[in-house]
Order: structure tokens, then C-alpha cells, then sequence
């Protein structure tokens, strides 16, 4: 042993053998055990967490930076669609990137760290200030697709704000940088998408799709591939399908993925076999369904107000928020054959989905 090692372990030794050293000692009070010091939270730390155990961390600090830990990929650049739910938020996030509510950025992976970095970081933040919800759909890979959601809270919105006032020289700076906000170019609109769900098919092409959609929705259903739904699975697929209204059935669609992987885990090859090409064709025909179908039965109930939406004029759409833009214009971009194959089977689709 070491000098002082042996030392403190023959002090203690004695203390036990030596004479007296049994009796009981003078009682004196024991100090208070120490309270439990819990580590301070930071202040200019925002951290949201998404009911799968996703995290998205906010810096509020001087830095403003933004990242995502949501499990590990082979790829460096990942595809994420983003939007947001609540005021102005989805409507200033479309307008400072100039991003369309169907594109994907790409955020990088940090393989050391084990996170995504944020792109758009300064937008992002911005539109987190004003945002109730936020919804992430991230494609790790083929198989691998996670959609995410997260709540943000008054007090974590003031928090943003506050942070985005004390840097606005720095947020200024990379805005007009960027040429965004107010520093765009006069007149600069996005150039308006004739159909944000096109599809690149003929009408006998499209009908077999639209079809083989409804019959594996029946086959979805009738073999609990779909998984039953609880209070808090509608409501976050609602609130999903009120801030992206041209993606009813894949906002759906990709929440049941990432809540119930076991349940969902046969989906794929039953689309694969039903004659679709891939996941993201069957989601982009179930959309147009579901938007024509939901049409049809409004028409049905209020004549005269799919009239209404169709001739719409581009002047009348330029004043309105993207996300109803976007959806009057597939409305518009539906064929006339199309619109004739809704009403005809709308009474089939209904009882294949449950309606």
C-alpha cells in the first residue's frame, strides 16, 4: 500500500479495536444529508422531443443554431420536408426560402455527434417563433422514414423571440445575404406550380392506380395492416393534414409508419404487389384520391362549390395563404375525366375506407 493509503486504513482499523473506542460516542446531530443539486437547465436551451424519443435542440444563445438527434443514417445529406402549424408561421417559412410545401431540404449528418444540422437555420427559427406545432417528415433511407412532431409552448416561443431580438443584427445580416425577407428581389413570388401533385400518366394509366388504391386501402383495413386509432393519433394526423392540406393520405400515412412500425412492416409489399412503382407514387395517387373524393362529397352537400374553386382566378389566388393556394390549384389541375371517376365511385371509396 502506499503511504497514505495505509495510513487512513489503519486509523480506521483502530477506531474499532482499540479500548473505548466501542462505547457509544457523545451523541451529536448529523448534519442534513446534502440536497440533490439538479443540473441548471439552460436558459438559452430550448429542447422539444417528439413522442418516438426524437429530439430537436434550439441555441438561443449568441450562436442560434438548431439540430435534430433522430437515430443514425448511411447518408450525409438527408431529405426532410418541413412545416408548420399555427399564425403565420408555414406562410413566413415559405416566404424567407422560397420553398414550396412539397420540396425537401437537405440537412446534413454528423456522424461524430450523431445529429442532423438544420438547414435554413435563421428561417427555421423565425418560423418556430410564430408556430404552434411543427411537423418533420425525415427519410433516413428507403425503408426508413420518420414523421415527426413537436409542440412548442408560449413560453418556448417567447424564448425564440427573444433570442432572434437580441441577434437581429446578425439575423438581418444573413437575411440579406440570403436575399430573404425583405430583402428579396421586388416582386419576387415562387412561380406558381400548375399541380403540385402531378402525375405523369395517362388516363387508363391513372384510373388502374387510382383503382388498385382503393382496393389496398379495403386490403389494408380488413387485414389490421392499418392499426386502430387512438384520440391522440387523430388529433396529430389532423392538426398534420391542417398544415399541408394537398398531403391528407401521406401525412397519414407516414405518421401510422413512425407510431406502429410492427403494424405498418407489410405495407410496402402489398403496394409493390398491387402494381405501384414505390411508396411515394402510391402516397402521391392516394392524395389526389382523397382531395378528389373529399371534393365530390362537399359538392354533393354545398352545389356549386367545386365550381366555385375551379374558376378561381391566379389574381384572387396570389392574395391568399400558400398552403390554400396550393391546394385550389391541384383542385384546378384535376382532368375533367378525373373529376367524372370520383363521382362515379365515391360510394366505393367510401366503404373501402370506412366512411
Amino acid at each position: 500500500m502506499k503511504g497514505s493509503t495505509a495510513t487512513v486504513f489503519l486509523l480506521l482499523v483502530s477506531a474499532f479495536l482499540l479500548p473505548g473506542c466501542s462505547e457509544k460516542p457523545v451523541e451529536k446531530e448529523d448534519p442534513e444529508p446534502a440536497a440533490e443539486v439538479e443540473p441548471e437547465q439552460d436558459p438559452d436551451r430550448i429542447v422539444l422531443k417528439d413522442q418516438s424519443g426524437a429530439t430537436l435542440i434550439l441555441d438561443c444563445g449568441s450562436r442560434l443554431d438548431a439540430f435534430l438527434v433522430a437515430g443514425t443514417t448511411e447518408d450525409f445529406s438527408v431529405p426532410v420536408r418541413i412545416r408548420f402549424q399555427g399564425g403565420e408561421s408555414e406562410a413566413r417559412f415559405r416566404e424567407m426560402t422560397e420553398m414550396g410545401p412539397d420540396e425537401e431540404d437537405y440537412w446534413d449528418f454528423d456522424e461524430e455527434n450523431g445529429r442532423f444540422d438544420v438547414g435554413w437555420t435563421i428561417a427555421f427559427l423565425r418560423s418556430l417563433a410564430l408556430a404552434d406545432r411543427l411537423f418533420l417528415e425525415l427519410k433516413l433511407s428507403e425503408e426508413d422514414r420518420r414523421a415527426l412532431v413537436f409542440i412548442i409552448a408560449d413560453e418556448e416561443r417567447a424564448t425564440l423571440e427573444a433570442a432572434l431580438e437580441r441577434n437581429r443584427v446578425r439575423v438581418d445580416n444573413e437575411m440579406r445575404t440570403l436575399g430573404l425577407g425583405k430583402y428579396a428581389p421586388a416582386n419576387a413570388i415562387s412561380p406558381a406550380k400548375s399541380d403540385p401533385l402531378k402525375v405523369d400518366l395517362d388516363d387508363e394509366a391513372l384510373f388502374f392506380l387510382y383503382d388498385e388504391y382503393i382496393i389496398l386501402v379495403s386490403k389494408l383495413r380488413s387485414e389490421s395492416i392499418l392499426p386502430a386509432t387512438t384520440a391522440e393519433d387523430r388529433n396529430a394526423v389532423n392538426a398534420m393534414i391542417l398544415s399541408d392540406k394537398i398531403h391528407p393520405f401521406s401525412s397519414a400515412f407516414r405518421y401510422f409508419q413512425n407510431a406502429y412500425p410492427d403494424s405498418m412492416e407489410g405495407a410496402e409489399g402489398l403496394l409493390l404487389d398491387a402494381g405501384f412503382e414505390s411508396t411515394d407514387q402510391f402516397l402521391r395517387i392516394g392524395d389526389r384520391v382523397q382531395i378528389g373524393m373529399a371534393m365530390i362529397a362537399i359538392d354533393n352537400e354545398v352545389p356549386g362549390t367545386l365550381e366555385q374553386m375551379r374558376s378561381q382566378t391566379d389574381e384572387n389566388l396570389g392574395k391568399l395563404p400558400e398552403g390554400t393556394r396550393d391546394y385550389i390549384r391541384v383542385i384546378q389541375a384535376f382532368r375533367e375525366r378525373e373529376w367524372e371517376w370520383f363521382s362515379e365511385n365515391l360510394a366505393r371509396f367510401q366503404r373501402a375506407s370506412g366512411g
